[in-house]
């Protein structure tokens, strides 16, 4: 089945809304991670891209940017114009940018923020 980039964003985008507030950072990072993975797996992604999703870290080597700081963010090799922040208390947001402006698709506080 053939998909674009913004099916596979629109589609986490939903899942990410439907999914429980994370309390860590490493937690955020696993939720991203596994539904991104259940996002390719549903437009049928060829098992090399499943592999490459699966075997991601959130390591400097797998692109993550500022993991001392607060936030780190990764800036996707399939959609550079979207950029992915996590904070150690579990929030995330996504990010697009395009012709020097930029739009927030997805903002979720860390679960301690919530209550």
């Amino acid at each position: 089945m053939q998909h674009s980039f913004e099916q596979l964003m629109d589609m986490l985008v939903s899942r990410l809304e439907a999914a429980p507030a994370c309390a860590s950072r490493e937690q955020a990072f696993e939720q991203v991670q596994s539904l991104w993975l259940q996002t390719h797996l549903y437009f049928a992604s060829p098992e090399a891209e499943l592999r490459r999703i699966r075997s991601r870290r959130m390591t400097e080597s797998h692109g993550w940017k500022d993991l001392d700081r607060d936030p780190c963010y990764l800036d996707p090799d399939s959609g550079p114009e979207v950029r992915l922040y996590l904070h150690r208390d579990g929030s995330m947001v996504i990010q697009r940018m395009r012709n020097g402006s930029s739009q927030i698709i997805f903002s979720r506080l860390g679960l301690q923020l919530q209550a």
